[in-house]
């Protein structure tokens, strides 16, 4: 009995641990590995972030993120609705909600788990979590009607 009431113990530690202790330093980093100028907009009914990156270009914003329930990214903007790339302001690629698989990029989501494009590293005490814009990205865009 004593073993299943230890297990249990590092069973509930595992699942409600953090990244980081409570609340950590982090940064979004949005690279542009395409030869296009890109805009970012992130939107939600009155809520709206754009960002332009140029061409083989990084964006870095700075913010915190708190744990443990719910977790909260507030680097830049944190789950929104809509996310848009505009390419070289003549093609776009939309994002709405959020996808039903890990594997399906979404810029507009919170970057947790390593899903939806985001990849997390560590560098100098900031938690970086890193979407990459590809020309596969820029290959699937549609004409900006």
């Amino acid at each position: 009995m004593k073993i299943y009431i230890t297990l249990l113990f590092a069973l509930v530690s595992i699942f409600t641990s953090c990244d980081k202790g409570d609340d950590w330093s982090a940064k979004r980093r949005i690279i542009n590995n395409t030869s296009h100028s890109v805009d970012v907009e992130i939107s939600a009914d009155d809520t709206q972030f754009s960002y332009s990156i140029a061409a083989s270009d990084t964006l870095e914003i700075e913010g915190t993120c708190s744990c443990c329930v719910p977790r909260i990214y507030n680097i830049g903007w944190s789950q929104l609705e809509y996310g848009t790339i505009i390419f070289d302001d003549t093609l776009q690629l939309l994002f709405v909600g959020e996808p039903s698989s890990c594997e399906e990029k979404a810029i507009n989501v919170d970057p947790y788990d390593e899903c939806h494009g985001y990849t997390r590293t560590e560098e100098d005490g900031w938690i970086i979590y890193t979407y990459v814009i590809t020309e596969e990205e820029y290959n699937n865009a549609e004409p900006i009607d």
